[in-house]
């Protein structure tokens, strides 16, 4: 209301920032962004299939650091039918944490590494 008062006017920017997740599918490119907001963690199965409400078999959650430590650099890529925005914030993330230089030393132990999860062998596997 004071803005109006005073004739302030204010200009929405469309573009300004996206916040994507694994569950839908934004084209980053074609939005062109401002700003990439990381808010929800990206969850796949290595065939690229969106995970939801589960830990995905490629999985990067800001969530699993905030007891400490930094997650491994460099990621590992997502898989190739993921979204365009896994794998925009990987590549972001790891020519961050490439020029970053205290990053290493702070970084989870490979054995932690949960962009890459091994899972036991299906049923099929077993025979």
């Amino acid at each position: 209301i004071t803005c109006a008062r005073h004739g302030i006017k204010h200009q929405l920017v469309q573009k300004l920032a996206i916040e994507p997740a694994s569950t839908w599918h934004q084209n980053v490119s074609a939005e062109d962004p401002y700003i990439y907001h990381y808010t929800f963690g990206l969850e796949y199965t290595m065939d690229g299939i969106p995970m939801v409400g589960q830990i995905g078999e490629w999985s990067f959650d800001k969530r699993k650091y905030n007891s400490g430590g930094f997650p491994p650099s460099p990621l590992h890529a997502p898989p190739d039918c993921a979204h365009e925005a896994a794998h925009l914030l990987a590549a972001l993330f790891n020519e961050a944490s490439e020029k970053s230089p205290p990053w290493r030393p702070k970084a989870v132990p490979a054995n932690r590494d949960t962009t890459r999860r091994v899972l036991p062998p299906g049923p099929d596997e077993n025979a």
